[in-house]
């Protein structure tokens, strides 16, 4: 719990959130994304301009799916500019927080037109309840913000919000094997 108290300030959530992992177990990472990626950045370390990394980054190849870890919900999809590109807030059934996912370079389903019209009318922010059961693709690896991959590689950032909206470290919730 140590990881939640740390970086949250919210001991109830942090309770909360270590209670459903010990009843639950972690998300496991692959489940909810690519065969094939490695994480490139980490939680809390130094950025640009003396701010601190809000997630981590996983570096998979470009178009990759993103894929639902587990049964949850969709609440909003929208275009975070200049940095995130493409966002998805996905809250999985059974824990108290949800996932923040940047860098698509589409949804799924591809309704990328649609959502470029919309962007370029100022009115892309879709409050959404889609329900989704495990493996439902979320969407496809992108480049956007300060994501600087190999040719051929995106970059999917990945950060855990407690409901209420304090930040935590993912892989206190994300296993990473």
């Amino acid at each position: 719990m140590e990881n939640f108290l740390s970086t949250s300030g919210s001991e109830s959530a942090a309770r909360r959130v270590a209670t459903e992992i010990a009843k639950f177990g972690k998300i496991h990472l692959p489940s909810f994304t690519f065969a094939h990626g490695e994480v490139t950045d980490h939680f809390a370390s130094n950025r640009p301009g003396g701010k601190s990394h809000e997630g981590i980054d996983y570096k998979v190849p470009f178009g990759s799916s993103v894929i639902a870890p587990t049964s949850g919900t969709i609440k909003r999809r929208y275009y975070d500019n200049p940095y995130g590109g493409f966002s998805v807030v996905f809250k999985p059934d059974n824990y108290s927080f949800e996932f923040r996912i940047r860098h698509f370079s589409q949804f799924s389903p591809a309704r990328t037109n649609e959502v470029l019209e919309k962007f370029k009318k100022g009115k892309l922010d879709e409050n959404l309840s889609i329900y989704v059961d495990k493996g439902h693709v979320l969407g496809y690896s992108g480049l956007s913000g300060r994501a600087s991959a190999k040719p051929g590689f995106s970059i999917v950032h990945i950060a855990t919000y407690f409901i209420g909206g304090s930040k935590f470290d993912p892989e206190t919730v994300l296993s990473l094997v």
